[in-house]
């Protein structure tokens, strides 16, 4: 959360509240729903966000969904 508050701040990027943090990163759990799930069958529905797709939002300073073709 921090580091992408921090990128969106840096790069003055808009529209903000369309970046769904959680569909790329895993929330916190706690000590004991951390033991009942692993990290596998948690990431298992995550989308990739990569460099090269916040280079891009960085240029255009838009937040925008990356493309699933997207190979880098």
């Amino acid at each position: 959360v921090v580091i992408m508050s921090e990128f969106f701040d840096k790069f003055l990027i808009d529209n903000i509240e369309d970046f769904e943090i959680f569909s790329f990163f895993v929330s916190e759990l706690s000590f004991i729903d951390f033991l009942k799930k692993n990290l596998k069958e948690r990431m298992k529905n995550k989308k990739d966000l990569k460099i090269s797709h916040l280079i891009k939002v960085a240029e255009k300073q838009k937040w925008f969904e990356p493309n699933k073709n997207d190979l880098f």
